[in-house]
């Protein structure tokens, strides 16, 4: 039967007797559609008010998105403005030839793909690609660096804002208008003004740590808008939202693996990459066991199972494409698919097993003695009759080393020494023909078979401790404590590290301001008043966002340890009582999930760190920091649930506590 509808086009306006008599026999006769807000058998005037009540509440809702879209605007204002103030370290990065200055080179990218110097071929797969190809990216939308890297911080604060937001959502908290735009501010000015995007050595740093913390944030926020989709729309509803949920998938999966090539040591972030994989992963298994006992005819049962799994496969097959076409280029152009060397291939093989080979001179500094060395000489034929290589580690002096003899190279330095010795004994022409070389070296390693080093590793690219040197890691665990959590020693760089010498290196300060579209301070420049006053500017407002976040940290940690106890206890005695799972503690089980995956890596990276960069020797308590501050985005998503588990564990409590001494009152 056909449904009845008003006349639009008629002079007179409907009373709201007429809405509710047409409302109420499409009701009745309309049996094949379900209405989202079915009106109860009630009379007219009740009607009207309910109304008149979803109008107002509708309006207010109205209301607060726009105060929430007019605060976002003021709030990311604030923070470009800041940010296009941010002072950079010129003057390092032109130094820095084999750290920063090297990922200048790298992001020209035909100079570095046709590598023709010596030194061109020899450096050219020592670090990853993805912040040279990130430099590469804005230099040729003449985006300046400030701009492109403050850009970077805002879209990701408010892609991990929006997660929260949708996480907050399904967990039934702030349900409210009021309550949930004032907690999207909140959640998006905590991450979006966070002290690591302004600190000298994740900032103004013109270095590929300064891009780590914001796409943390952004694989987060990505990781739990697809969450919410995939628990939105799996009820059938596939065939709607689809392109939207692999939109999302092919961004997410480019996103992991952009991070993944940023760093040679990005397996840290492995947890929370398995949990937002998996998760989805069990809400779309979930989806497809409806559909088999659902009663829907089996051509569309099929084409929605295909679609759910075309969903689920997005951001792997994306990140594994991504990971294979980044080998795939390497390979083409070099001869070898690894992202770096010094942690991929047979020469990062080599020195993996010499750090496994016993010896009593090894410390926690020195990782290969020349004790060490000699044992993988005389173990390898094919190493000892390279008897140039060898005089060269013997006598010659690289990288400040006298010789490998008298002072070997500190922690992972000797794979630096290494290839230079390589080149100067003319054994590193092209990429390949090392890899070949030491591919036979390790060969001969493994037959040889000797004595391994009792204890631990994390990874074989590091050294193993036994117990008590892992014990006494603790100073390290402390510091990094200190530093990336309770956010001290946070400072910004000196004034004349920002000025570019063009007296000492003019060439590398002309490279350097055409490579990034931004005009740098010059040694006697003219317009050095106006950008002191800036950088006087910016230096103020980041001292007073880092007094404001060392102040409230220690609360935050405290108030976030006790939301997730609180809530833990509170949810085990529920599901205890209940003996069952409801549609909300199964998210709350999924949020404890990638809570844990979250503190999962941000061990293993503190770990990793504290295992290379042990506290009382070089480099020190500086190094801890530069390196950790990568999962500080981690540390802010955890306070964030925390505190927003610990409103809402108040607020049950205290609404429990009043609704059980109101029955009492009424006995």
């Amino acid at each position: 039967m056909a449904r009845i509808s008003l006349n639009r086009d008629s002079n007179t306006q409907s009373t709201t007797s007429q809405q509710y008599l047409l409302t109420l026999f499409n009701k009745r006769f309309d049996k094949h559609k379900v209405e989202k807000n079915p009106i109860p058998d009630s009379s007219p005037e009740e009607f009207s008010s309910s109304i008149g009540t979803r109008n107002s509440m509708e309006h207010r809702s109205e209301k607060y998105a726009r105060t929430a879209f007019v605060l976002v605007i003021i709030i990311t204002s604030i923070r470009l403005i800041f940010g296009l103030m941010l002072p950079l370290t010129a003057r390092s990065t032109v130094n820095l030839h084999l750290d920063d200055f090297l990922m200048i080179d790298y992001s020209h990218l035909w100079n570095h793909f046709h590598p023709t110097t010596a030194d061109d071929i020899l450096w050219a797969q020592v670090k990853p690609m993805s912040y040279p190809y990130f430099l590469s990216f804005i230099r040729v939308l003449g985006i300046p660096y400030r701009l492109a890297f403050t850009i970077l911080w805002i879209i990701s604060s408010l892609i991990a804002s929006t997660g929260l937001y949708y996480l907050a959502k399904h967990l039934q908290y702030f349900t409210s208008p009021k309550w949930s735009t004032l907690l999207y501010i909140l959640i998006y000015s905590f991450f979006v003004f966070s002290p690591v995007g302004f600190d000298d050595t994740t900032a103004q740093r013109i270095y590929r740590e300064s891009i780590i913390p914001p796409t943390v944030f952004l694989i987060f926020g990505l990781i739990l808008i697809l969450i919410h989709f995939s628990l939105e729309f799996h009820q059938f509803q596939h065939n709607k939202y689809i392109f939207l949920e692999i939109a999302i998938g092919i961004l997410l999966g480019i996103t992991l693996a952009f991070f993944w090539y940023i760093k040679e040591s990005s397996i840290w972030l492995a947890p929370l990459i398995a949990s937002g994989i998996l998760i989805p992963l069990v809400i779309q298994f979930q989806s497809i066991l409806s559909l088999f006992r659902s009663r829907i005819p089996l051509k569309i049962k099929t084409c929605k199972v295909i679609a759910i799994l075309i969903v689920t496969a997005t951001p792997i097959s994306t990140f594994g494409a991504g990971a294979w076409m980044y080998n795939k280029v390497n390979e083409h152009y070099f001869g070898v698919p690894y992202g770096s060397i010094r942690t991929e291939g047979e020469i990062a093989g080599f020195f993996s097993r010499l750090y496994q080979i016993k010896s009593p001179e090894r410390t926690s500094y020195t990782w290969i003695p020349w004790s060490v060395m000699q044992k993988a000489i005389n173990a390898s034929p094919t190493l000892k009759s390279q008897t140039k290589l060898i005089n060269l580690m013997r006598n010659s002096s690289e990288f400040g080393i006298k010789n490998w003899r008298q002072t070997p190279p500190g922690s992972d330095m000797g794979v630096w020494v290494m290839l230079k010795y390589l080149q100067q004994a003319g054994l590193y022409k092209n990429q390949r023909d090392p890899q070949i070389l030491f591919a036979k070296i390790n060969s001969e390693l493994d037959t040889a078979n000797l004595q391994q080093s009792s204890g631990f590793t994390p990874t074989s690219l590091l050294p193993k401790k036994n117990i008590d040197q892992i014990i006494a890691l603790k100073s390290s665990f402390h510091a990094i404590w200190d530093t990336s959590v309770l956010w001290q020693d946070f400072q910004l760089t000196n004034r004349e590290n920002t000025i570019c010498p063009i007296d000492t290196n003019a060439n590398n300060c002309r490279i350097l301001e055409t490579s990034l579209s931004t005009v740098f301070p010059l040694s006697n420049d003219a317009a050095q008043s106006s950008q002191s006053f800036q950088y006087s500017l910016s230096t103020k407002f980041s001292s007073t966002i880092f007094r404001i976040y060392r102040t409230a940290a220690p609360f935050l940690v405290l108030f976030s340890i006790l939301g997730f106890g609180g809530t833990c206890i509170l949810e085990i005695y529920r599901m205890v009582r209940k003996k069952h799972l409801t549609a909300v503690t199964q998210i709350k089980m999924y949020t404890a999930i990638i809570s844990i995956s979250c503190v999962l890596s941000v061990i293993a990276l503190t770990t990793a760190v504290s295992w290379q960069y042990p506290v009382g020797g070089t480099p020190n308590y500086q190094q801890l920091k530069y390196y950790t501050l990568a999962f500080t985005p981690l540390i802010q998503i955890l306070e964030t649930i925390g505190v927003v588990l610990l409103i809402k564990f108040l607020k049950d409590f205290v609404s429990r506590k009043y609704y059980s001494n109101s029955a009492c009152r009424n006995k």
